[in-house]
């Protein structure tokens, strides 16, 4: 008879680096293991997960076993450098769009794999059922890889790659703004004049209109 199976985690530091984003819900790259001796005394080696891996694992937060805190999923993979790996998008939820602002923002740093240890032909195998959002990290290789922030949208928008005319990228910065949760205002004292007296002698082109497209987004995210 097989001893009983445990559900188990790794967790590790995380780090962050932007990523075109497609999902309106924000998308990630999680890097769940590695072959890092972590910080309890253990490898969780590459050849020991069992294959083929599920077509998609939920990721949650704090490895709550509640359906509840689900605020993404992905599909994993293993890559070039034989780390286990997960791509995937956030829920469009309150709470997984809380924590993907975490994310984003650099506040949360920190990812966890959840497995289950089985005996397979060749020995021990791992078994992956999911991953976690935590605050204590375990494995030092196991991160965030990328996450999808506001700032990078703005700057798409900015550089003109995604609108065409003025009116087109404040109205985008306001829908993102309000998306994130902000407040409408109808203005910003003094910010309405200034960039009509610069629209009379041209000054608003280049660095300066962007300048003043970031100082109206300030208002809308007060």
């Amino acid at each position: 008879m097989g001893g009983r199976e445990v559900t188990e985690s790794k967790s590790a530091t995380a780090s962050i680096k932007a990523l075109a984003d497609d999902s309106p819900n924000g998308t990630f790259d999680l890097l769940l293991s590695s072959a890092a001796l972590d910080r309890d005394g253990e490898i969780l080696l590459p050849d020991q997960w069992q294959q083929p891996f599920p077509a998609s694992v939920p990721i949650n937060a704090n490895h709550s076993s509640d359906v509840s805190d689900i605020v993404g999923s992905g599909r994993p993979w293993m890559d070039a450098d034989r780390n286990l790996r997960v791509s995937g998008t956030f829920a469009s939820t309150p709470a997984a769009q809380h924590l993907r602002s975490l994310v984003a923002e650099g506040h949360l740093r920190s990812v966890s794999v959840e497995f289950i240890r089985t005996k397979g032909a060749n020995g021990p195998a791992h078994v992956l059922i999911g991953g976690a959002f935590v605050n204590v990290p375990s494995n030092p290789d196991a991160r965030v890889l990328s996450a999808k922030a506001f700032q990078d949208g703005l700057d798409a928008i900015l550089s003109g790659k995604s609108f065409g005319g003025d009116g087109a990228m404040l109205q985008a910065i306001h829908d993102a703004s309000v998306h994130l949760g902000a407040d409408c205002v109808d203005g910003i004292v003094g910010l309405d004049d200034d960039l009509s007296e610069d629209a009379e002698d041209g000054s608003s082109e280049g660095a300066n209109k962007a300048v003043a497209l970031r100082l109206r987004l300030k208002g809308l995210s007060r």
